[in-house]
């Protein structure tokens, strides 16, 4: 198999670079724990090869008494600042992770496309597949800059004191050593993965995209925007913690190979009898070369480390860039308080359905009739939702609410007024109360919540939880089934008080077998204008007519 090398780009590392400019001054204490290393590593030839001379015949005992506890001390300085360095590190990988995955939420969330074009495997990868790679390129780069290009400094400075010629050549040697390991070692990595997190967490992330009809006609970006990053902090919290005893281990496991060398070194010395050189040059060097491998190595391999990143920066940038499916207001606007009764009238609607341009037949709904459309084609019936929630524009014909364009409607009115109720919703990780007075509702009172929680039939349920509305939907004590969570978003619908109300079965069926369920969706649907997205008869039994959409091509 032939090796292709990676390519630097360069543009999105410098992007980055200026994006995370505001997080630079927080690698200060970083720096200075790589310095701090760095100061000890380039000791520690010096104080080793004392220890060894004294520990000849004719040495200082006293000395040799106290050279190994000023090496103990040395060794532990090192370690614990190399520990204070990655912790730094990791926290600001997490921080950026963070930051990087509540934009590429809020990007999602905003494509149109993004609805229908991601899965949950393609989620999984950018969410976490991605970041996971990119947060340990980040680590190790850092690493590499901050610790082992101020270790190396440090101990060629100490080579070229002791011999100038010998330090020359030892580092021809190690790069001609690297050279044929690179050969050798080809481009085999091997990752851990935590699949099975990264697959709940992206089904949610999936899900959240795929209603965000209900999030936009609510107005819940934030909250929902919030949830993700209290899973997403979870997530990395837990993620930081196994990171942190690998590393521990990872340290305690170098310190003992640095032992087991120095007692080899000791021995060896001891055994020696005859020296031309000083033995005291002599063993400092053979340790500086010694602690030079490791970190030459690794400042070696720092160019597909920053390859590597570029790449995954750029796949991550591309997303980032494409233009959101957010439709700009036309002007001028109708009156934003202007109230809505629910007439619907849509006139020759054209669409393109695999490069085909099709026309959806005319429909006049009057206020506080429910249709049910059971077109065989989902992605049909989501279209003429979506056309009356003003998300997408048609490329023919128009739809009219209260005879009046959608276009011409402030977005923020016309969301007011519309409701997108879906069997499948995920609740937010919150009170009863904050799921129901959900985003532009969620300054609602007590007593306007209770009311809807009443009208829903759920208040049945949640009166018996630990703590009423206040009982948090993660709490040991509540498991909710599918029709309580169900009627849970009923409440939700019923507190906005909409004119429209979209129940949508496309991905997902309401509990019909739940008679709660039915009585609290038959008051929801009472005077009000409704559009259901079913074929099921327990569905289109709340319809007044129901419609067949065939679009002619």
């Amino acid at each position: 198999m032939s090796f292709k090398p990676l390519t630097i780009e360069i543009v999105p590392l410098r992007r980055f670079l200026a994006w995370s400019a505001p997080y630079w001054t927080s690698l200060i204490p970083t720096v200075l724990a790589g310095s701090l290393i760095a100061l000890v590593v380039s000791c520690i030839p010096f104080v080793t090869s004392q220890l060894f001379i004294h520990a000849l015949p004719g040495g200082n005992k006293q000395l040799l008494q106290e050279l190994p506890v000023l090496l103990t001390v040395l060794l532990i300085a090192a370690v614990l600042a190399n520990l204070a360095g990655h912790h730094t590190l990791c926290r600001i990988c997490n921080r950026l992770a963070l930051e990087l995955r509540m934009q590429l939420f809020d990007k999602l969330l905003a494509l149109r496309h993004a609805r229908y074009d991601f899965s949950t495997t393609t989620i999984s990868a950018r969410f976490f597949t991605d970041m996971e790679k990119l947060c340990h390129l980040a680590n190790r780069l850092g690493t590499n800059l901050s610790r082992d290009l101020l270790i190396l400094i440090g101990l060629f400075a100490v080579m070229i004191y002791l011999n100038g010629e010998m330090a020359v050549l030892v580092f021809a040697m190690l790069v001609a050593l690297y050279l044929v390991i690179q050969m050798s070692r080809g481009s085999a990595h091997h990752h851990g993965t935590r699949s099975q997190t990264w697959t709940d967490l992206s089904r949610v992330i999936h899900k959240t995209i795929q209603h965000f009809r209900t999030i936009h006609l609510d107005q819940s970006n934030q909250q929902e925007s919030q949830h993700m990053r209290s899973l997403f902090k979870h997530y990395q919290d837990d993620t930081m913690a196994q990171a942190r005893q690998v590393r521990i281990v990872g340290l305690l496991a170098m310190v003992l190979l640095i032992g087991m060398l120095t007692a080899f070194l000791y021995y060896l010395i001891q055994q020696l009898t005859l020296d031309k050189l000083a033995l005291d040059d002599a063993a400092a060097f053979l340790i500086a070369m010694l602690l030079l491998v490791f970190p030459l190595l690794r400042l070696i391999d720092l160019r597909s480390t920053v390859a590597e990143c570029s790449q995954l920066l750029r796949s991550l940038f591309s997303l980032l860039d494409q233009q959101s499916g957010v439709i700009p207001e036309s002007s001028p606007l109708l009156p934003a308080n202007r109230p809505i009764r629910g007439e619907l009238k849509v006139e020759a609607i054209g669409f393109r359905n695999s490069g085909q341009l099709k026309t959806l037949p005319s429909l006049s709904i009057k206020p506080g009739k429910k249709i049910g459309l059971i077109d065989s084609d989902n992605q049909v019936k989501r279209l003429l939702a979506d056309l009356v929630c003003g998300f997408i524009r048609p490329e023919s014909g128009k739809i009219m609410l209260d005879n009046q364009a959608i276009g011409r409607m402030s977005r923020t009115n016309l969301y007011a007024h519309i409701a997108w109720v879906t069997p499948d919703k995920i609740l937010l990780t919150d009170t009863m109360a904050a799921n129901i007075a959900y985003g532009a509702m969620r300054c609602s009172t007590e007593a306007a919540i209770t009311a809807a929680a009443q009208a829903s039939q759920a208040s049945e349920f949640i009166r018996e939880m630990p703590h009423g509305l206040q009982t948090k939907v993660d709490h040991p004590a509540v498991q909710l089934s599918d029709h309580q969570r169900q009627r849970i978003l009923i409440a939700r619908a019923l507190l906005k008080n909409p004119s429209i109300v979209i129940l949508d079965e496309t991905r997902a069926y309401f509990d019909m077998s739940s008679l709660t369920l039915r009585a609290g969706m038959a008051i929801l649907l009472e005077n009000r204008t409704a559009l259901i997205l079913s074929s099921r008869p327990a569905m289109l039994a709340f319809a007044d007519h129901a419609y067949r959409i065939n679009p002619n091509g």
